[in-house]
């Protein structure tokens, strides 16, 4: 009977959420790629029905940047009240730089108009009203706690503003990545750097950790993590790249791609050489995202940061090693 219990638990608190996790970012996906690349041809055809598409995508992401903002803003905050305030203040990030916004946002026509360095890392309104979030955060936790402790407040402040950066940079980043020739793959790709990764984990310390290292990896961070389980998730995401990027280039060829990872990577340009260091430290990246975003959570003593999705915490739980894997192409991509 208790066995029973197990599995049916396991069914409805693990299995299901997943399913609806990935059916959620599925139509969220192909909802994004039609409203900001397939649905031009509509201004000549059903000009109203291409703003009905872009006006759902756009809500869609301010819904979905609300919700993230509002866990990373509550895990801080332990207030509802201020959270939602700070979240809704937070929101003014995507509309503050012009280029963000005529260039992505409103975008009228296949391609960008602004090159993604000037979208990500030459926007200085983006990072000022970054700032100033964080001073308000800070301001509020103030208000809201007695007795403070100065220097802790100044370093999750600052810990608050580094947070903000990834996660608002990440979604910037797959919306943006929506509006290109090869964006899809771009998607794919870092989603499946990060899942190998974490999958490639968790069963190479199932079965090998411990075994070589006696150390943990991070035990005060993340108590169950080896460097076993890290060194085979390492592999296991460099080895599923490799094999997605050739199967789409293999593909691209019969529809005449030519924008595709793999034909770059072929290349031996410097875009290749910028291709391969990002995935060669991605899945380390991955890593990195997840003990980051573990760290933050047991400085502010929290277990998940909301329980949105049963079984698997809010959405910063599942998109914290992936935001890190964005985060770094934003980087990369200055040379590529």
């Amino acid at each position: 009977m208790n066995s029973i219990n197990i599995k049916k638990n396991i069914w409805n608190q693990r299995i299901i959420p997943a399913i609806i996790i990935v059916v959620f970012l599925i139509c969220s996906v192909v909802l994004l790629r039609f409203s900001f690349y397939w649905s031009f041809e509509l201004l000549k055809t059903n000009i109203s029905l291409f703003w009905i598409a872009r006006s759902l995508s756009i809500i869609f992401i301010l819904l979905f940047s609300f919700w993230i903002f509002f866990e990373i803003s509550k895990a801080y905050l332990k207030n509802k009240f201020f959270s939602v305030l700070q979240s809704l203040f937070l929101l003014s990030l995507f509309f503050v730089n012009q280029r963000f916004l005529f260039s992505v946002l409103l975008i009228q026509e296949n391609g960008i108009n602004n090159h993604k360095t000037n979208i990500f890392w030459r926007d200085w309104e983006f990072f000022l009203t970054l700032f100033l979030n964080s001073i308000i955060c800070m301001l509020f936790r103030v208000y809201i706690i007695k007795n403070i402790n100065w220097l802790q407040l100044l370093l999750k402040t600052f810990t608050f503003f580094i947070s903000l950066l990834i996660l608002s940079t990440f979604i910037k980043a797959f919306v943006y990545l929506n509006t290109i020739d090869s964006g899809i793959e771009y998607i794919v790709l870092f989603i499946l750097i990060a899942s190998s990764s974490d999958i490639g984990g968790y069963f190479g310390g199932m079965f090998f950790g411990n075994k070589f290292f006696t150390k943990k990896m991070a035990p005060m961070i993340s108590p169950n993590k080896t460097w076993e389980g890290a060194f085979v998730g390492y592999l296991s995401s460099l080895i599923v790249s490799l094999l997605f990027i050739y199967v789409y280039y293999g593909i691209g060829q019969n529809y005449s791609i030519t924008h595709d990872i793999g034909s770059i990577i072929n290349n031996f340009t410097g875009h290749s050489f910028g291709l391969i260091l990002l995935l060669s430290i991605a899945p380390l990246l991955s890593i990195t995202g997840d003990l980051y975003f573990s760290f933050i959570k047991r400085k502010l003593e929290i277990k998940d940061y909301s329980n949105i999705l049963r079984g698997h915490g809010g959405i910063i739980d599942r998109v914290d090693s992936i935001s890190f894997v964005f985060f770094a192409w934003t980087f990369i991509s200055l040379i590529i």
